[in-house]
C-alpha cells in the first residue's frame, strides 16, 4: 500500500499540502487504519467540521507518522484557533522536510505568521524553601522548574495557573491572552492552610432569632409527618383487623384456604407497620409540639429532647427537658 497521502481543499490565501511523504526516523504501526482517518478527515474539512478532522488527522499521524500528515495537522490546528500547536507542528516540519522539499517554503511561511500571533506566557515562582514538593500546573498540565521564566506559547484564551505546596492554600491566577499578547504570571504560595482555616471561620453563630425564624417550617413539617404515620398506623391497623377476621373464617382445624393465607401474610405485616407507624406519629407529633414550646418560650427556655421507647412489649417515646 503507498504511503502518501492526498488531501485537496481550497481555501482563501493558503491551500492543505496535497503530498504526504514518510516521516523521518519513524516506523509504521497501522498504514491502513491511518490512510482510512485521513480519507475521513478530508471529508470532514469539506463539509467544515474542522475540529473533526483535526482530531482524526491527530490520530492518522500517531498510527503513521507522516510528514505530510503532520503538515496538515499543524494547518488544521491554526485554522480551529489552536495556535500553539500548530506552531510547535509546523516547526517540526521545518526540521524534517529536506531544502529541496516544495513544502518546506510553506511551513516557513506558516512558522513566521504563527511567532507573531502566539501568545506567549511567562511563569514566575517565589517559593519559600520549605515548599520543596510545590506542584505548578498550567491548564491542568503540570510545569516543571526548568520551563520557569521562558515565555512559551499558548493559545489565545483565557489560562489559569495554580501553585500547590503542602500546608498551604492554592494560588491561583487567571490571564486571558489575545493573538500577539506576552504576559508574565508570578505564583507564590498562598497563606497556611491553619491560619487560612480560622479566618475562614463565621465570626458570629447563628442568631437566636434567627433560628426562631425557622421554628414554625420545621414544626409543620413535623406535625405533617406526624398526621400522615399516624393516619398510616389507624389504616394498617384496620387491616390487620380484617386480615384476622378473614384468617378465621377460612382457617378450620389448621387447614386454610388459599384466601385464608393471603389474609394470614397480610394480617402479620400490617401487625407490624401499624405499631411503626403509630410510633413515628408520635414522635412527629411530640417533636412539633417541642420546636412550638421552644419557639414561643425564647431564647432562655429549657431544652427538650424527645427519644422513641423500643420494647418487645410496648412502644413509645421519652420525653426529657434540661434546665
Amino acid at each position: 500500500m503507498s504511503t502518501k497521502r492526498f488531501f485537496s481543499a481550497v481555501v482563501p490565501m493558503t491551500a492543505w499540502i496535497l503530498w504526504a511523504g514518510p516521516a523521518v526516523g519513524a516506523e509504521p504501526r497501522d498504514i491502513a487504519s491511518a490512510d482510512a482517518l485521513f480519507r475521513s478527515a478530508k471529508e470532514a474539512m469539506a463539509r467544515g467540521d474542522v475540529a473533526a478532522a483535526c482530531v482524526q488527522l491527530g490520530e492518522s499521524q500517531r498510527l503513521d507518522p507522516q510528514v505530510g500528515t503532520l503538515l496538515n495537522l499543524a494547518d488544521c490546528e491554526e485554522r480551529r484557533g489552536a495556535l500553539a500547536d500548530a506552531l510547535g507542528h509546523f516547526q517540526t516540519v521545518t526540521g524534517q522536510l529536506k531544502a529541496d522539499d516544495f513544502r518546506l517554503p510553506f511551513a516557513h511561511s506558516h512558522v513566521a505568521s504563527l511567532s507573531k500571533r502566539v501568545p506567549k506566557l511567562t511563569l514566575i515562582v517565589h517559593a519559600p524553601s520549605e515548599a520543596l514538593e510545590m506542584r505548578v500546573l498550567r491548564d491542568n498540565v503540570e510545569m516543571r522548574p526548568a520551563s520557569f521564566g521562558v515565555a512559551l506559547p499558548v493559545d489565545p484564551g483565557l489560562h489559569e495557573c495554580i501553585l500547590r505546596a503542602p500546608g498551604r492554600v492554592d494560588a491561583r491566577v487567571s490571564v486571558t491572552l489575545r493573538e500577539g499578547d506576552a504576559q508574565t504570571v508570578e505564583l507564590t504560595p498562598g497563606p497556611k492552610v491553619a491560619a487560612t482555616a480560622a479566618a475562614a471561620a463565621p465570626a458570629h453563630p447563628v442568631s437566636n432569632e434567627a433560628l426562631a425564624r425557622r421554628t414554625p417550617a420545621l414544626a409543620y413539617g413535623a406535625f405533617g409527618v406526624g398526621a400522615l404515620a399516624i393516619t398510616t398506623g389507624i389504616v394498617t391497623g384496620l387491616l390487620t383487623t380484617s386480615a384476622a377476621s378473614t384468617y378465621k373464617d377460612e382457617c378450620r382445624d389448621g387447614v386454610c384456604t388459599s384466601k385464608g393465607l393471603d389474609a394470614a401474610s397480610t394480617g402479620k405485616t400490617m401487625s407490624i407497620v401499624s405499631p411503626v407507624a403509630f410510633v413515628v406519629g408520635g414522635l412527629a407529633v411530640l417533636g412539633g409540639a417541642a420546636l412550638v414550646w421552644r419557639a414561643k418560650a425564647g431564647p432562655g427556655a429549657n431544652s427538650v429532647a424527645v427519644a422513641p421507647l423500643v420494647d418487645p412489649r410496648l412502644a413509645g417515646a421519652f420525653v426529657t427537658t434540661s434546665f
